[in-house]
């Protein structure tokens, strides 16, 4: 299972460096299911690993003039404070056993594996359903307080479930903030 998890971590690699996605969306699953990490473990192992990856990725594009640095930054500071909140303060709360009902428990690894599982099927839904905008918006245009808001939202989410890189952030700033997904910036 060990060998079958590394090859698993470099068809992830390779995903997130040929799409710049996914990454997240395949981390968890491998280090739980293949690894047996204990969910609250692995989604945060999730936030560094996919983050780290971003971050070198994402110089790349810097260098190109293709991040709108203002958008990126009005958006990742309420998102870092948020993710930061919520896995220092609300995950540690969860109690052990969320709900019973007959003689099931539904632990606090089980809801979180289960809440991951709905914020992918919801955003692969969004993403499916709207149609990104057509026009392309300059700077003056940008909603900067709604970009603000989104970044607390996603960074909740990305807190609670490990994940939300370019499943989260990219549809919330294409589809909800009008954020084109590529334009040169220089």
């Amino acid at each position: 299972m060990i060998v079958l998890a590394y090859l698993s971590t470099i068809i992830m690699g390779s995903t997130l460096g040929i799409i710049g996605g996914g990454g997240s969306i395949l981390t968890v699953p491998i280090l739980v299911y293949m690894l047996g990490i204990d969910p609250i473990k692995a989604t945060g192992y999730s936030l560094f690993v996919v983050g780290a990856t971003a971050l070198v990725g994402g110089i790349g594009y810097i260098r190109k003039g293709q991040v709108h640095m203002r958008a990126g930054v009005v958006f990742a500071i309420p998102s870092l404070i948020s993710v930061f909140t919520v896995r220092r303060f609300a995950i540690p709360a969860l109690p052990d056993v969320i709900v019973t009902v007959g003689t099931y428990n539904l632990n606090k690894d089980t809801f979180v594996m289960l809440v991951f599982a709905l914020v992918m099927l919801g955003t692969a839904y969004s993403m499916i359903r709207k149609p990104a905008p057509e026009e392309k918006l300059t700077d003056a245009h940008f909603n900067y307080p709604l970009i603000a808001i989104e970044g607390i939202i996603v960074g909740a989410i990305t807190g609670f479930v490990g994940a939300g890189g370019g499943f989260l952030i990219v549809p919330a700033l294409v589809i909800l903030a009008g954020v084109p997904i590529k334009q040169e910036y220089l």
